[in-house]
């Protein structure tokens, strides 16, 4: 798979093409005046100009002879890969002498509308040998500095390179959003990368997870970063490195089933506790789970409905109604038949500990709440569903069954107690006449 990050005047972008099966690159970019660079020992070779439109700024200070930002990407790209591998990702494949030798090649290119591309060289089935290309000098992007331009780039396109010793054919949504996570996990507060693109996620809560991208310009599959994130946070890191090893046998969803399975858990427990981690995000993130969401964009709520209406779902998704109840209230969801979803309320000033599930009651998930202000998740389980209403109601509860079995006559208490003391009483006189 090729990936291709840009920037545009609103901010970082990015681009992607899903679908298509990773083929031959013509040839391996090809540099004016290149000159290499590795560290000694290290993993990856730099490739670099001296002069033409691919040249790097040549600024060397500590006069060793390589130009400070050439050094930068080395040191960069060396940290990121020993990282991941110390995540115990696997290492990119071995490209041969494509290169010059067996480390992994880094092309630094004026690149214009990208800031970094995953090349592929060759595949064996869907494991693919590849390369990099990245920005030359980020002159005129949108980084507050050179660093922070590395930091997002260069790591970036080394797990996706990390990726393909696995699987090279697995969605946008997940190459990229694991990429910019594994970014995130490296460096932390160090980098914005993550932040940048959480907004694109976040407020789309409604949109399909499995929905391939909307093409160019697509944000979304970036900011799904946020699934690898929680399941970092939620089962550890070995998720996400478990999920990528089964990506060689299933789609990505499938693959995180499989490396939730031996933790006690599923795809469909997951997506829903996923969908509800997210509420509590911006004003809401003290309540929540995530180590720092009081930043992040919130999610995006419907119209508040008092009595009843429709909820709209479609596809892996989620939707966060506003509801307001003055007395005891059952609420009720209504799913059209095949429609797979959950439901679960949680009052206002409340957190994830103290949510009430909605139940299943013949066809319908229902629950019981007392006075107050709750906000009810509505979660898409059904993949590949079409924009489906499901019917929402907010009624009284139903009186509670009697605990004779039902039936409404028969004395009081007290009258059958004094029944008995005659009845008992009435025996004995009878004995004693006998």
């Amino acid at each position: 798979m090729i990936c291709a990050r840009m920037l545009s005047a609103a901010g970082v972008l990015a681009i992607a093409w899903l679908g298509l099966a990773p083929v031959a690159s013509a040839a391996r970019p090809v540099l004016a005046s290149e000159a290499t660079f590795g560290k000694p020992q290290g993993k990856l070779l730099i490739h670099y100009a001296t002069s033409g439109a691919d040249a790097v700024p040549l600024a060397d200070t500590d006069g060793d002879g390589t130009p400070d930002f050439v050094n930068q990407v080395a040191t960069t790209g060396e940290l990121g890969l020993d990282h991941f591998l110390m995540l115990g990702f696997r290492r990119p494949l071995d490209d041969g002498t494509l290169g010059g030798d067996g480390r992994i090649d880094i092309y630094l290119r004026d690149l214009n509308s990208a800031d970094g591309n995953a090349g592929t060289d060759s595949c064996t089935g869907t494991h693919c040998i590849g390369y990099i290309s990245a920005e030359n000098d980020y002159a005129g992007y949108s980084y507050p500095s050179i660093t922070e331009a590395i930091r997002s780039v260069v790591p970036h396109e080394i797990f996706h390179l990390v990726q393909n010793a696995y699987a090279s054919t697995q969605p946008a949504t997940w190459t990229e959003g694991s990429a910019v996570w594994a970014v995130e996990n490296l460096f932390g507060a160090g980098n914005s990368d993550f932040e940048r693109f959480l907004p694109s996620f976040i407020t789309r809560s409604y949109r399909p997870f499995e929905r391939p991208v909307a093409g160019f310009g697509d944000a979304y599959p970036y900011g799904a970063a946020l699934w690898a994130y929680f399941l970092e946070h939620r089962f550890g890191v070995g998720a996400v490195v478990a999920a990528w090893a089964a990506c060689e046998q299933a789609q990505f969803l499938d693959a995180a089933n499989a490396a939730l399975t031996p933790l006690g858990a599923d795809i469909d427990a997951a997506w829903v506790e996923f969908t509800r981690w997210n509420l509590f995000t911006g004003a809401r993130a003290k309540l929540g789970l995530y180590p720092d969401a009081a930043g992040w964009p919130a999610v995006p709520l419907e119209a508040p409905i008092e009595t009843g209406g429709m909820v709209y779902v479609e596809g892996l998704s989620a939707r966060y109604v506003p509801i307001t109840v003055a007395s005891r209230s059952r609420v009720t969801l209504a799913p059209p038949g095949g429609l797979r979803i959950a439901g679960w309320l949680v009052a206002d000033g409340q957190g994830l500990a103290d949510g009430v599930e909605l139940e299943a009651e013949k066809a319908t998930l229902t629950a019981t709440i007392d006075a107050g202000t709750y906000t009810l998740v509505v979660t898409g389980l059904s993949r590949g569903s079409i924009v489906t209403a499901v019917g929402l109601t907010i009624d009284e509860p139903p009186d509670p069954p009697d605990h004779d079995g039902g039936c409404a006559s028969g004395p009081a208490p007290r009258a059958t107690a004094l029944w008995l003391v005659a009845a008992l009483a009435w025996c004995r006189r009878r004995r004693g006449n006998a």
